[in-house]
């Protein structure tokens, strides 16, 4: 399977071309679709149009810690994605598409008064419920020392019960994040492969690449 993955447009979605990533099966977004808070639904209405026109077989949808109305109001969103019936939608559920299951979460460890935010043993629970033969992980905070490096003080600021969680899963070969801009990448690690997907940088400039691998 052939996925390409995205995070962290804050409303630039509209500035990324696609044109050249032919032949997708899967497309994942991994959360902060939105730019300004203010006009969060406006901004996910058209989000929503955009990705469901992408080309793929398959779209997998995740929020992030800028989604503060899905968090908020989680029926809005359910409503934004009615007309969108390919967009598959994942909130601490999980999903099989051709053989491979999925798992996706929009939590991150606590950040400010962001969305989907929370303390390490709160977020050890939201993690227990990944299960163990999970095979492509989304979620949009990165895991402790797997792509989540802070530039400005060169600290990783991850979730080390994501760390500690993705050992017991032992079929993993694929976890997809994003949230720190400046760490994104690709990271072979632990018998599987780690993308940030953030497509802007730490000055949230349209910089990086969205990110292609077979799974």
């Amino acid at each position: 399977m052939k996925i390409l993955a995205l995070s962290d447009t804050h409303s630039r979605h509209n500035d990324i071309h696609l044109s050249s990533y032919t032949n997708i099966d899967l497309i994942v977004f991994a959360g902060d679709w939105t730019g300004s808070v203010r006009g969060e639904k406006e901004n996910t209405k058209d989000f929503l149009r955009w990705f469901s026109n992408l080309s793929s077989t398959y779209k997998i949808l995740i929020a992030g810690n800028h989604e503060l109305k899905v968090e908020d109001d989680p029926e809005y969103l359910l409503e934004a994605l009615t007309p969108y019936p390919n967009i598959i939608y994942l909130q601490d559920t999980s999903i099989v598409i051709e053989g491979i299951k999925f798992h996706g979460s929009p939590y991150a460890n606590n950040f400010y008064d962001w969305a989907f935010m929370t303390e390490e043993n709160e977020l050890s629970k939201i993690w227990d419920k990944i299960p163990e033969n999970t095979q492509v992980l989304i979620t949009h905070g990165p895991a402790y020392g797997h792509l989540d490096t802070v530039v400005r003080n060169n600290t990783s600021v991850g979730s080390k019960t994501l760390t500690n969680r993705k050992k017991h899963l032992t079929d993993l070969k694929l976890h997809i994040c994003g949230h720190i801009h400046e760490a994104s990448g690709i990271l072979e690690i632990n018998n599987h492969t780690v993308i940030n997907a953030s497509q802007l940088n730490e000055h949230y400039k349209l910089v990086n690449k969205p990110i292609e691998i077979i799974v």
